[in-house]
């Protein structure tokens, strides 16, 4: 199957559930390759604003996000370019709740986009 989105196509989408709000999430695009985008979630209690800063260290590309800790979600506004995939721009989206009583789980929902 193959699905597509205007000018994108959908390489990969799913929800993943993390054992922790603060566990590292890591996407590797291909199995055998080192580079990859590595999320981590970071309660910043001085600045109370939500907020992505990527950066590239080495082999992949890191994202901090930082205060994503609203029940009701909190995430990117648009996709963000986090490489290529096969000579093509490769972007994602995702989308980041906290639940359980204690707001202690992290639900993520990502997609992948690559251009068509």
């Amino acid at each position: 199957m193959k699905i597509r989105c205007g000018d994108y196509e959908i390489i990969d989408s799913g929800v993943i559930i993390l054992d922790k709000k603060d566990s590292e999430l890591s996407f590797f695009l291909r199995e055998k390759e080192p580079a990859g985008v590595v999320c981590h979630f970071i309660n910043d209690q001085e600045n109370a604003n939500a907020r992505t800063v990527p950066y590239i260290n080495g082999n992949n590309l890191y994202i901090d996000c930082i205060n994503y800790d609203n029940p009701e979600g909190v995430g990117l506004s648009h996709p963000i370019n986090v490489g290529t995939l096969d000579g093509k721009k490769l972007y994602l989206q995702m989308w980041s709740y906290l639940m359980g009583t204690e707001k202690s789980i992290r639900k993520v929902e990502y997609t992948f986009y690559r251009e068509y």
